[in-house]
C-alpha cells in the first residue's frame, strides 16, 4: 500500500508541474497583401464587318465580332466590377453618317470566368436582345459575388441597321468599352 500512495504521490507531482507551467505561447504574424488593377483588354483595333450591295442591303443589318474581350480583376476585394459599352462616334463614309442608334451589341456564347465571380451580360444574349448603343457607356457586362482576383473572357458582337438613305463607300466608326 505504501508503494500505491508513493505511486500516486509522485503523479499527483508531475502532474502539478506541468499544470504550472505556461501551456502554450502565442506569436502574432502579420502580413500584407496589395492589391491589382482592374482593367479590360481586346485583341484587335479594328473589326470589320462584311459589307456588300446597297440595293440589297438597305434596311437589314451588318453583323460582326469585335474580338474576345477580357477583364483582369487583379484588385483582390469584394468589389465587382462593370464593363461599358458606347459608340463614341457614329460610322461615316464621309458622305452618310448612321445614325450610333443603328448598331446593337451583344456577347455571343458564353462568359469563362475565372477566380471567383459571377459575370453576366443580362439579357444582351442575341441580336433580338441585344443593347441599342448610345454615344454615352452604358452597363454592358458586370461581375457579382466577387472575390479575391478574378477574370473573364467574352465575345461582343454588333449589327448594324443600314438605312435607305446610305450612301456605297466605306463606313467606319468607333465602339469603345470600359471596365470600372
Amino acid at each position: 500500500m505504501r508503494k500505491a500512495l508513493l505511486a500516486g504521490t509522485v503523479a499527483l507531482a508531475a502532474a502539478g508541474l506541468t499544470l504550472t507551467g505556461s501551456p502554450a505561447e502565442a506569436t502574432s504574424v502579420t502580413f500584407s497583401l496589395t492589391g491589382g488593377s482592374l482593367a479590360v483588354t481586346q485583341p484587335s483595333a479594328t473589326a470589320t464587318l462584311t459589307g456588300g450591295g446597297i440595293a440589297g442591303l438597305a434596311g437589314t443589318a451588318l453583323t460582326g465580332a469585335l474580338g474576345s474581350t477580357t477583364v483582369n480583376d487583379t484588385r483582390g476585394g469584394i468589389t465587382g466590377w462593370t464593363s461599358t459599352i458606347a459608340q463614341t462616334t457614329a460610322l461615316s463614309n464621309g458622305t452618310t453618317t448612321i445614325p450610333v442608334g443603328n448598331t446593337k451589341a451583344w456577347v455571343a456564347g458564353a462568359i469563362v470566368p475565372t477566380g471567383v465571380a459571377v459575370v453576366t451580360s443580362g439579357t444582351y444574349v442575341s441580336q433580338a436582345t441585344g443593347l441599342a448603343l448610345t454615344g454615352s457607356a452604358q452597363n454592358f457586362v458586370t461581375a457579382t459575388a466577387v472575390v479575391g482576383v478574378n477574370s473573364a473572357s467574352f465575345d461582343p458582337q454588333i449589327a448594324v441597321t443600314i438605312p435607305s438613305d446610305a450612301t456605297a463607300g466605306t463606313y467606319s466608326g468607333v465602339i469603345t468599352q470600359t471596365v470600372s
